[in-house]
């Protein structure tokens, strides 16, 4: 008789299982499911975070430039720059083509391009897709210059990085010359 209890025991347990398995997998009886959060709560989070990763930025940078005994300046969009070699040449100016050198390297000391390696680069001030802070501190500079250029993520590849070497929120330090501007 005992041995007859032992299979009827686990079709027991197996029948339970199979019954709790089916009632968790309860149908969703017509509800419309309700949002987690509402919109503006989530806008003004996500707004928070921004101001919070900006100031975290302002910090790293602050704390950088202490470190390295520059004098930089600040303008209002977040950039920092200091041009430590004044040249002669002519000025840049929006469409313009400017040809340059630069240095591209992380907070961290991380090199990630080097155009006396590479190669140099060459832009037209107003038309290029090269980030936003680099175009502010290149239309600043004439030929011969020699400027050290702090971009905040925000002014330079944001949240997706470049897809190559520059990582997503990276803070880049530009050691740029300019070499020639010219004309379209």
């Amino acid at each position: 008789m005992s041995n007859m209890k032992r299979p009827l025991d686990r079709l027991f347990i197996i029948s339970i299982g199979i019954i709790l398995f089916f009632s968790s997998c309860k149908q969703n009886s017509g509800e419309t499911k309700k949002p987690i959060v509402n919109p503006m709560q989530y806008n003004e989070n996500l707004q928070e975070a921004n101001r919070i990763m900006a100031e975290s930025e302002e910090i790293q940078i602050d704390d950088y430039v202490s470190r390295m005994g520059w004098k930089m300046r600040k303008t209002p969009t977040g950039l920092r720059y200091w041009i430590y070699e004044l040249g002669e040449g002519r000025k840049t100016e929006k469409l313009t083509i400017v040809r340059f050198n630069s240095r591209v390297e992380l907070i961290n000391g991380f090199v990630c391009y080097d155009s006396k390696l590479e190669g140099y680069e060459e832009i037209q001030l107003g038309r290029s897709s090269a980030p936003g802070g680099l175009e502010e501190g290149l239309a600043m500079m004439r030929v011969g210059d020699k400027a050290k250029l702090i971009l905040p993520s925000h002014m330079a590849f944001g949240l997706l990085g470049d897809q190559n070497k520059i990582p997503t929120k990276a803070i880049l330090i530009y050691d740029i010359e300019i070499l020639e501007v010219r004309n379209n």
